[in-house]
């Protein structure tokens, strides 16, 4: 349950970054496969819905494998040092004192699923900041994409290990479940191109349940505040377009289906017990920013699409309620917007 959301991806999407600033200089290459990749490869290969993916420093995918051995080193250390990290971190937040013997405990019903979609959400994060740190360390496009979901899903799983010697929780199999769906959505992606236009984002604002918790020992952070996360799918919209309509609709201005849940009974606890379902608006960043000669803006940019920022949206349950800019709420008049 406590793995809705990773506890270090931001450090995980940020591992490619510090891959740059590592010795570029050196040049130390070494061949670890002879297989190519599919055909198209160049601008073609980093096509991705509807724009072109750009890389760290704005440099193609080699066709071949050829690692950059102390990007590489830096990568996979970067990875053990926040697996590291995280189990020091929640050894004292949620595991201390609170061990026993490995079991299976189904969580499905507790938070109303919302954590499902964090799971699903938290393995494709950590599978693109991966990949793109691979591609850094001198991976192919494909190389770097296996790999790079397989890195995401092993570290979620590991957290879900971890969880099953919890006394308080336990291996959850559907949380299982929704690690390996995100981290294959990000693998089946690059194969099957239409999927390329649905993409799962998330969005957060405290609540007032973070920092506290009903669970002794436990306390509500960003990552389980469950009341403040929203999760979107949002298609590209203007990839869908015939072409004859194309020209007159935005490029960076897509459709979002939200989910979040709450707690709204006389009494409210950190435990939610209300679905609420939005339809709204989101944006394509890469295309509402404009590209600059600065790879590495283009590329965080591009990173920053996997979140939703606040949008206008229609709560449909459980009653209709329009937010100009949901999460955020305006007070006007009697009403909040």
């Amino acid at each position: 349950m406590i793995a809705a959301l990773p506890r270090c991806a931001m450090a995980v999407l940020m591992i490619p970054a510090v891959c740059l600033l590592d010795c570029r200089a050196a040049r130390l290459v070494t061949d670890t496969s002879e297989r190519t990749d599919p055909p198209a490869r160049g601008l073609d290969g980093m096509r991705w819905a509807s724009y072109t993916r750009t890389t760290l420093d704005g440099s193609l995918p080699p066709p071949v494998t050829r690692i950059r051995t102390p990007l590489f080193i830096t990568t996979l250390s970067l990875y053990a040092g926040a697996i590291v990290g995280l189990h020091l971190y929640q050894a004292q937040a949620w595991w201390k004192d609170d061990r026993g013997p490995f079991h299976f405990q189904e969580d499905w019903p507790v938070d109303l699923q919302v954590d499902k979609f964090g799971h699903f959400f938290g393995a494709y994060l950590i599978s693109y900041g991966s990949r793109e740190a691979l591609l850094e360390s001198g991976f192919s496009d494909g190389d770097a994409h296996a790999w790079g979901a397989a890195m995401g899903l092993a570290y979620q799983l590991y957290v879900e290990v971890e969880d099953g010697f919890s006394t308080q929780w336990g291996f959850s199999p559907t949380d299982a479940y929704a690690d390996l769906a995100g981290a294959s959505y990000f693998f089946a992606q690059r194969y099957v191109p239409v999927l390329q236009n649905f993409h799962e984002k998330w969005t957060y604002w405290p609540s007032p349940y973070l920092g506290t918790g009903s669970i002794p020992g436990q306390r509500r952070t960003v990552f389980d505040d469950y009341q403040g996360q929203s999760y979107w799918w949002t298609v590209d919209l203007w990839n869908f377009l015939p072409d004859g309509y194309k020209d007159g609709y935005p490029k960076w201005l897509q459709l979002a289906v939200g989910y979040a849940v709450k707690n709204d009974s006389r009494s409210p606890t950190d435990i939610p017990t209300t679905r609420e379902v939005f339809i709204g608006l989101d944006y394509n960043l890469v295309h509402l920013v404009p590209k600059t000669n600065l790879p590495f803006v283009n590329w965080f940019v591009q990173s920053l699409d996997n979140f939703h920022f606040p949008a206008p949206a229609l709560q449909l349950t459980p009653e209709k309620r329009f937010f100009i800019l949901y999460p955020l709420r305006f007070h006007i008049g009697g009403s909040t917007f």
